[in-house]
Parts: structure tokens; sequence; C-alpha cells
């Protein structure tokens, strides 16, 4: 945690080596898996270094990663434990899963998300973080077949990297009322286990398009 008490010159320095060395788009889309139009969202905000840093911190003072948070622990060890793992995991529901054949239920497609939503009427849609990666068009068409395509009263979830995503207007004029549910602040710097999105949020739809 130095970064918190280092001279301010030798903080901006050291953001600027850092960020272009080890956290230039290149690495990023590479190594971490963020595009350039997400990566353009989170440093519209603040620089790079400041949000990975404060994110990390975060994971590692409000939590114990090998026993109670399984998203980072098995990252770093390469296995669960039979009391840090997935609550599906945990011996008595793994069994009930497996008596019950549970995986029948669940279905893999390949194809894109907006295609696979066009194909029903659904109460719950999660959307992730997809809508960060790509443009205005996209949110805007994505929106479009949202309102049309999750029932009144359906429920919408999504996280972004971003506090206030720019595609929740486009989201809330198709007819959706979005709520924040967590965000970083300097108050709130943990709003979960990974804590890797700046926000999270709820879309309730209220009418039909």
């Amino acid at each position: 945690r130095a970064w918190k008490h280092m001279p301010r010159f030798l903080w901006n320095f050291a953001q600027h080596l850092v960020g272009g060395v080890f956290m230039s788009k290149p690495v990023m889309w590479f190594g971490a898996g963020v595009p350039s139009a997400q990566l353009k969202l989170i440093t519209d905000e603040l620089p790079i270094c400041e949000y990975v840093l404060g994110l990390f911190d975060a994971v590692a003072t409000q939590n114990h990663m090998a026993e109670s948070n399984y998203f980072y622990r098995v990252c770093l060890t390469g296995k669960f434990s039979p009391t840090c793992c997935p609550f599906w995991l945990r011996r008595e529901n793994f069994e009930e899963l497996k008596r019950t054949n549970a995986a029948t239920r669940l279905h893999i497609k390949t194809g894109t998300y907006q295609a696979e939503l066009e194909k029903g009427i659904y109460t719950r849609a999660i959307i992730m973080d997809h809508m960060d990666w790509l443009g205005e068009e996209y949110g805007e068409n994505l929106s479009v077949s949202l309102a049309q395509h999750i029932a009144p009263g359906g429920r919408i979830i999504w996280r972004s990297a971003t506090k206030d995503p720019p595609y929740r207007k486009q989201i809330e004029a198709a007819g959706f009322e979005c709520t924040q549910v967590a965000a970083h602040s300097k108050d709130t710097p943990y709003i979960d286990r990974i804590n890797m999105y700046a926000s999270f949020w709820v879309g309730v739809r209220t009418e039909r398009a």
C-alpha cells in the first residue's frame, strides 16, 4: 500500500511508467481481456494504474482470499478448498445437483447475445459488461431488443467499468427503470469479491415498446 503514501510527483511518474509499459492497450487487451472501448471508459474517469491498484487494494484489505474469496483463491492456487468454493460445489449441494441431473437444464449457445435474446421472451437477463466493449449503435440496437424481449416487470442486470455507462440512457429510453445498486467511491472502494468493475446496475422493464 506504499502507493498511497508516495509523494505526488513520484506517483505521477510511476503511473506513466507502469501504465505505459504494463497497462497499454495491447497488454490490457491480450493480457487482461479489456477491449480498447472499455479501457477508454476507465481512463476517462481516472488513470488505469489508480483504477487497478484501488480495486486490488480493496480486495486484499476487505476479505481473506484463502478463506472467503474463492474467485482469487482459484486463480492464485489453481484449486478451491472444501470451505472456500462456489455454493454449488459444496459437497451437499453438488450431490443434490447430481441427484436431480441439473446439468441437463444448462444449455450452451454459440452466437451473439442479441441473436439469442431475440428467440424468446424472458423475465431475467444478465448482460454482464459486454455493452462496455461495443459502440453507441450496438447499445441502441440491443436496448430496443431488450425492450421487445423482456417481459413487463422483468429485470436485466449488468456491470460496467465506469460509474455511469453511456448506454444507461439508451436502456432507460427503451423502457427500463435503471438503478445503480453499487459503485466504487472513496468511501466504498469494495463492492463485491471480484471488485473489478466500477458499478453494478439493475433495470426493470416498465412498459412494452
